[in-house]
């Protein structure tokens, strides 16, 4: 029986097993260690999220036979952060509240007391691509660039008041575009010219491509090495001996007659 890590989010989360994708990367890097389990849902905000999360956390069991959760992490904020007015939209107080009551909520310490959490931000947003997809889907803008901005900075603030480990994905991918703090406008704004690296990460302007997914990937393992050593996949133990094993080659030959 393998312990277990969940990822819980959006359709980001959903679609991280495709090609490249940072649960398909996860789940190899824990391979015979622990299951990686994807609990993402398309198109959900925080607050569908949170309604869901009964769902997402087994109860706790009596008499242990079930796996052990021993990480969750909590992907949500790019649906929180289309513009008020549209479908989606969640306010910054309401979203910073959502993912504390999700991290905080009585369903993961009562399924293990020693539950850990990681809390990761939503990722840039490229305009330029996304805009077109709006006004031919919907007839207007849903999202900006710099709107989102705010969600992934409301995150990372809530994840540091929490002590809680935060993989700031807006940050790791506008780095590698080349974005300065003193910047005017921010990679991905209409105002700002196209960034070819940003597209690049972002296959729509919304979702993670492949590069993208390898940049959070790479991120929410240096996180967990980082924070949570005990769970580094280098710190544990294979489940079952190696094949070359020679104690395990012994009983195996015994056991068939060799």
């Amino acid at each position: 029986m393998y312990d277990q890590i969940i990822l819980f989010g959006d359709s980001i989360t959903q679609y991280a097993w495709r090609s490249y994708g940072y649960g398909q990367s996860l789940a190899d890097a824990y391979q015979r260690k622990l299951d990686v389990m994807g609990r993402g849902f398309s198109g959900y905000n925080s607050t569908q999220g949170l309604a869901v999360l009964p769902r997402v956390i087994p109860p706790p069991s009596a008499d242990h036979t079930q796996p052990k959760v021993r990480l969750v992490t909590v992907f949500f904020g790019a649906n929180d952060a289309c513009l008020p007015g549209t479908d989606q939209h969640v306010d910054l107080q309401t979203y910073t509240s959502n993912l504390e009551q999700i991290i905080r909520s009585p369903l993961a310490k009562q399924h293990n007391p020693a539950i850990k959490f990681i809390i990761i931000g939503p990722p840039p947003l490229d305009q330029h691509q996304q805009a077109p997809l709006d006004m031919q889907k919907k007839g207007h803008v849903r999202r900006t660039a710099e709107h989102t901005k705010l969600y992934a900075d409301a995150a990372g603030e809530l994840a540091a008041k929490l002590d809680v480990p935060y993989v700031n994905t807006w940050e790791e991918i506008q780095t590698l575009a080349g974005w300065k703090e003193k910047d005017e406008h921010v990679p991905g704004s209409l105002d700002a010219p196209k960034n070819e690296t940003l597209a690049k990460m972002l296959y729509d302007g919304l979702h993670l491509s492949g590069d993208g997914y390898q940049v959070l990937f790479k991120a929410l393992l240096a996180s967990i090495k980082q924070h949570y050593p005990e769970l580094d996949p280098d710190n544990l133990s294979a489940i079952a001996p190696f094949w070359d094993d020679a104690e395990f080659e012994a009983k195996t030959c015994k056991l068939v007659g060799n």
